[in-house]
């Protein structure tokens, strides 16, 4: 019998969380023919608590290992998107990244599989938020459209390097990966189900 990938036990054990998150108010809001500026500022104020708490805890742990993590900073393009909204910074009392974070190596790849597919998901939310917030004018769109033309190809890249990374990995790293990535949905969850 064949043995599961890395990556098809990432997507199996985080399914059922990656469908919580998608069930948020917050996440339904983005694909509503109904959306208001006002919920995708608010969805922009959570982005900017992941990425900022991402940037600053996971990325130095996992740096030696994707080498084009710098082009993968997002939270400075959050800020200009919700600057060209006139959106106030909120200051939150919520860390994405709390006391339960491991910070290991193993730990952040499961991170970044969140990160990194959410940057994948975000095409088909501009797709609809273009539509419907388009038609008050332009829509900041920075973040969302992160990586432009190159959105497949970071995420081929990303997967080769954590292919890369599990090669040489025991199973033991690979369970704290999976650790990782149910974190991370967890915290997903968390963050945008507040009000």
């Amino acid at each position: 019998m064949k043995q599961e990938t890395l990556l098809e036990r990432l997507r199996l054990k985080t399914h059922t969380l990656h469908k919580l998150v998608e069930e948020t108010s917050i996440s339904k809001s983005l694909m509503n023919s109904e959306l208001t500026r006002d919920q995708y500022i608010g969805y922009l104020q959570r982005v900017l608590i992941m990425h900022t708490d991402t940037e600053k805890n996971v990325f130095p742990l996992i740096s030696p290992y994707i080498k084009d993590l710098a082009e993968r900073q997002k939270s400075d393009k959050i800020l200009r998107d919700l600057k060209s909204l006139n959106s106030v910074i909120k200051i939150s009392n919520f860390d994405f990244i709390d006391k339960e974070f491991q910070a290991t190596v193993n730990f952040s790849f499961g991170i970044m599989y969140l990160i990194e597919g959410s940057t994948l998901g975000g095409v088909h939310l501009l797709r609809n938020i273009q539509a419907v917030l388009g038609r008050e004018g332009d829509v900041p769109r920075l973040f969302l459209n992160a990586y432009g033309n190159e959105t497949g190809s970071k995420w081929k890249n990303f997967i080769f390097a954590l292919t890369d990374y599990e090669k040489t990995s025991s199973e033991k790293d690979a369970d704290e990966i999976l650790d990782g990535a149910i974190y991370g949905f967890k915290r997903a969850y968390e963050l945008f189900k507040t009000n």
